[in-house]
């Protein structure tokens, strides 16, 4: 007769499962991990006009333009409007695109760029600068943040920054600081970006300055502190007091079809240099959500 153990014995080696986690924690948000310089690349090649014969100065390509770039906010979920000004005996508008924050509404922060050219395609400047605004939109608008986030589009920054004035005289009450890019796309061997300000503003360069080095996958960026630096929508802010500053690829001027017609991405195939912009989107992702709470 085979003996039968006791029921404790059998019980001894089996163990039980542990309990389904109803609730598990979600996986924290990582920006860096978001960017999607694919996507960045689509916008470059599909949705600015940076091809040879386009213009986004005064050409038919400014208003498609504009009209794509409101196209693809509302793809993410956004809702943007027109920000119309005169200018002249003529009517522009800013693309402003917010994301409202949860807990402190009335704290913004500005993610902007000019999307007008020199009567150009403007691939370098500044259809690189409106991309990132573009990608930076799309990748916090995976998250929840605090405060406010108006992205914004600029128009006639090349006649004076006439669209970026418009916006803080009418809408810059509640602006904390404004990030402007103007021309991201190329390194001309200084393997980093410039970061154009005031010295009053020199505190919130720094902290972007820190978050390249922390995330920018081996960028520099360079903090060049001055009055005298008032080429770009960032002189609007801070002419008025608000904190700003503009990204620029280092040594700019170095571009030889910088406000040419041939500044297009037709010139040759990494004429925008997307693993150098990559770096960039990275540090801007990872500095926005945390300035954004």
């Amino acid at each position: 007769m085979r003996r039968l153990l006791p029921v404790v014995a059998l019980l001894a080696g089996c163990v039980a499962p542990p309990p389904p986690d109803a609730d598990p924690t979600p996986a924290p948000f990582d920006p860096s991990a978001e960017v999607d310089i694919g996507n960045y690349e689509r916008l470059m090649e599909m949705a600015l006009y940076t091809h040879l014969g386009d213009d986004r100065g005064f050409g038919p390509e400014h208003d498609l333009a504009r009209d794509n770039i409101v196209a693809e906010f509302e793809a993410i979920g956004l809702q943007p409007e027109l920000h119309a000004f005169a200018w002249g005996s003529n009517t522009y508008a800013n693309i402003v695109a917010t994301q409202v924050g949860t807990t402190d509404p009335d704290e913004a922060i500005v993610v902007g760029a000019h999307f007008d050219s020199v009567d150009n395609p403007g691939a370098d400047d500044n259809a690189t600068g409106t991309a990132l605004v573009l990608e930076m939109a799309r990748v916090l608008s995976h998250v929840e943040t605090a405060r406010t986030i108006h992205f914004v589009a600029f128009d006639r920054e090349e006649q004076g920054k006439i669209g970026s004035r418009a916006y803080v005289q009418d809408r810059g009450d509640d602006v904390l600081f404004a990030l402007t890019a103007d021309m991201v796309g190329q390194d001309h061997g200084q393997g980093g970006h410039d970061l154009f300000s005031t010295a009053d503003s020199r505190p919130l360069v720094d902290d972007f300055a820190s978050a390249i080095e922390a995330h920018g996958e081996g960028l520099v960026g360079y903090p060049q502190t001055g009055d005298q630096y008032t080429f770009s929508d960032h002189d609007s802010f801070e002419r008025v007091g608000i904190p700003a500053f503009v990204i620029i690829e280092a040594t700019y001027s170095a571009n030889p079809h910088y406000h040419q017609p041939t500044d297009a991405l037709d010139q040759r195939e990494d004429y925008i240099e997307y693993d150098y912009v990559e770096g960039l989107l990275k540090a801007c992702a990872e500095f926005l959500v945390a300035e954004a709470g």
